[in-house]
């Protein structure tokens, strides 16, 4: 509920402290809204300015969002287990999630060395 303190910066503040605690309450009751790279501030995040490829810029975006073709979400549709969601394009045997995928991932090693 909002207060009767009038400011447009109070009411700003009370919507963002009610989504907050609503995604908190769907997180516990759906865990498939887990994203290991998700923000809790409602800001501009200030790497965005650093990031010149828009391309690079678009594909973080979607990591943070967590709109992606990785295991971890798209083996939901296909009703798998999350311990068993191993990433197709490598042998590690890991669970392709978010983190798998920026630091750990075989295909990506090359990548990760420049």
């Amino acid at each position: 509920m909002i207060d009767s303190c009038g400011t447009v910066h109070c009411v700003i503040m009370q919507l963002l402290l009610l989504i907050t605690s609503q995604y908190n309450t769907m997180y516990v009751i759906h865990p498939a809204l887990s994203c290991w790279l998700v923000s809790w501030s409602f800001e501009f995040e200030p790497y965005l300015d650093k990031l010149v490829s828009r391309n690079l810029r678009s594909c973080i975006t979607k990591l943070r969002l967590c709109a992606h073709n990785l295991r971890i979400h798209t083996g939901r549709y296909e009703h798998l287990d999350r311990n068993v969601r191993y990433c197709q394009v490598c042998n590690i045997h890991e669970i392709e999630d978010e983190f798998h995928f920026v630091f750990n991932c075989s295909l990506y090693n090359n990548l990760r060395q420049r």
